[in-house]
């Protein structure tokens, strides 16, 4: 039977891959941003919360515009009726990232950045501060102090706009204390492995194409990159990129293009069961029976407890 697997992508990886040129360094990129701010943020602020947005993402364009010249500019600011989640929700941050999401379209030019002050509902994540999907357009920042110390509270909502921005162009989470992707970090420096992506990146966010502005090649030094070492809960940033687009496409019945999202994350980490659990999973959802079969070994070879698997 024939594998939902186009082999035919393997044959880009053969390609020399030359090294970054070091003149990005000339070469100002300019992000526009939309903010958008919920009642709870608008209502502490009062009158100045415009300004106090400007104020922040100017502060985070300059770590940017010092480490990577780039520059985030706001065109607009706009107000966004939040919906309120349960006290019980699992994880509030994730329902209100998918409520900025359908709420405030990004254009094709620009991010979403929300700046939400709801308390903390969900007990399991309560010290979230930030949300993005990496590739994405959207960002969700909680304005939430976490100690009594203003100044360390200005400087750590800081560090949670940069490393949410950050996301956008692939970076991970790492160990790495002195790193702004570090957890818990109150640093705005960078470590040299978000430093190698975030160049490799700078010109690639595209607000309409998303992951698929990532090609096969770029994917796997990223996906190389992250491999290198990386915080213990952190995501290869690539990969869950390019399978929740793939997740998109075969809801839409893009048989072809989800079947290149998923070899794509294949290829580019062998290692990692994530591709063969969704060829899986999507094969089982389709009846293919023997496909699931092949698909679901393949994921116990490398993760005999990865997800569900066990129940194929």
């Amino acid at each position: 039977m024939m594998r939902l697997f186009p082999l035919y992508l393997f044959a880009n990886f053969f390609l020399v891959v030359f090294a970054v040129s070091d003149s990005f360094a000339d070469q100002t990129i300019t992000l526009k941003a939309i903010a958008a701010a919920d009642e709870e943020f608008r209502q502490f602020y009062g009158a100045d919360w415009r300004s106090h947005i400007q104020r922040r993402i100017k502060e985070a364009s300059e770590v940017f515009a010092t480490n990577f010249n780039i520059r985030f500019e706001l065109t607009d600011t706009v107000e966004w009726v939040s919906k309120e989640v349960s006290p019980n929700a699992i994880n509030d941050m994730n329902e209100l990232y998918e409520d900025l999401e359908d709420q405030i379209l990004s254009k094709s030019d620009s991010i979403v950045i929300g700046f939400m002050k709801q308390e903390p509902k969900s007990t399991t994540f309560i010290g979230t501060l930030g949300a993005t999907r990496g590739f994405g357009c959207h960002i969700l920042v909680r304005d939430f102090d976490l100690t009594d110390d203003k100044k360390v509270e200005l400087l750590r909502k800081k560090v949670v706009l940069v490393h949410e921005l950050a996301r956008i162009f692939g970076a991970f989470s790492v160990n790495d204390p002195q790193s702004v992707m570090s957890f818990d970090s109150l640093s705005l420096g960078f470590d040299h492995q978000n430093r190698r992506v975030i160049e490799l990146t700078r010109d690639k966010v595209d607000c309409e194409q998303g992951a698929w502005a990532i090609d096969a090649i770029l994917g796997k030094t990223i996906s190389d990159i992250f491999n290198e070492g990386h915080a213990e809960k952190a995501e290869n940033p690539i990969l869950k990129a390019w399978d929740h687009l793939a997740l998109d496409e075969y809801n839409s019945a893009h048989w072809e293009a989800f079947s290149e999202l998923v070899t794509r994350c294949i290829v580019a980490d062998p290692k990692n069961p994530l591709g063969y659990y969704s060829f899986a999973a999507t094969s089982y959802d389709r009846g293919l029976f023997d496909d699931a079969i092949f698909w679901c070994n393949q994921v116990i070879e490398r993760d005999r407890n990865y997800q569900d698997v066990q129940k194929f």
